[in-house]
């Protein structure tokens, strides 16, 4: 994370998935601040 803060990378699990295309199930998991952002991208992308 730029700055080691979640709320400047909100949607670098864009970035991982994007490069595991074989992969089609993921777990987003986060500590602190880190936690409130992996469930907001988590909400806001279901279909993923």
């Amino acid at each position: 994370m730029p700055f080691n803060l979640a709320f400047f990378g909100v949607n670098r699990a864009e970035d991982v998935i994007n490069a595991h295309p074989k992969i089609d199930s993921w777990v987003m998991a986060g500590h602190s601040l880190g936690g409130v952002f992996a469930s907001e991208y988590a909400v806001n992308n279901q279909d993923r």
